[in-house]
């Protein structure tokens, strides 16, 4: 099994027969703006782990700067 750690966000890829994605991007839920949250950020992840196994490359600079823009305005829209 690979592990990609992408080091940002504690965004990390297990690639077995089927690859999983785990992060520290969702907040712990308690309302309903954070379940919003949440679930934008879920998206986040699943874009990132089809991205993945679509063969682009996660690791790339320019990828994690994507990642964090978009976490970023996720926190600034919702």
């Amino acid at each position: 099994m690979d592990t990609v750690e992408l080091g940002i966000l504690g965004i990390v890829i297990l690639d077995s027969t089927n690859a999983t994605i785990h992060s520290n991007m969702k907040k712990n839920s308690g309302n309903a703006s954070t379940d919003v949250f949440n679930a934008a950020a879920g998206g986040l992840e699943q874009l990132i782990l089809a991205h993945y196994c679509g063969g682009i490359d996660v690791t790339l600079p320019i990828y994690i700067e994507g990642i964090e823009t978009a976490y970023s305005n996720l926190g600034n829209t919702l």
